[in-house]
């Protein structure tokens, strides 16, 4: 059974990432009163990930323009599969928090939102890899 904390994580990463700091500002210190709401980690947090996919989503696309031009190569669905777990593989190591935005417990939503998404994106390029090698 999945805890429903770990719902509430994955629901204030999307808002983080996707929608708004202040959004989620306000749903966070609404759902974890306990916990002291901090200004610039947040904000951190969210150009770390959104700067990871960017980068690594340019060079896999220039590394796939370059194999179908230079060598004429058609890929297959498979190969967009391979690709997809390595980039959500690879978007995931870069786009960890780190230092930046550690605190003293490690114990900040942030800090789980950063942990959260690791796991989740880890476990997802894994299942890909998995179904790609069985099939």
């Amino acid at each position: 059974m999945i805890k429903f904390d770990r719902i509430k994580i994955s629901i204030l990463a999307l808002i983080l990432l996707f929608i708004s700091e202040s959004c989620f500002r306000a749903l966070s210190s609404k759902w974890y009163e306990e916990i002291p709401q901090d200004d610039e980690r947040p904000s951190i947090f969210r150009k770390r990930v959104l700067s990871a996919i960017t980068i690594c989503l340019l060079l896999f696309i220039c590394v796939v323009m370059f194999q179908i031009v230079h060598f004429k190569y058609q890929p297959t669905l498979k190969y967009y599969l391979q690709i997809l777990a390595v980039y959500i593989a690879l978007v995931s190591s870069l786009c960890r928090g780190g230092w930046d935005i550690q605190s003293y417990k490690g114990e900040t939503v942030v800090e789980r939102v950063d942990r959260g998404l690791f796991a989740i994106s880890q476990v997802g390029a894994t299942m890909i890899l998995l179904f790609i090698l069985i099939f």
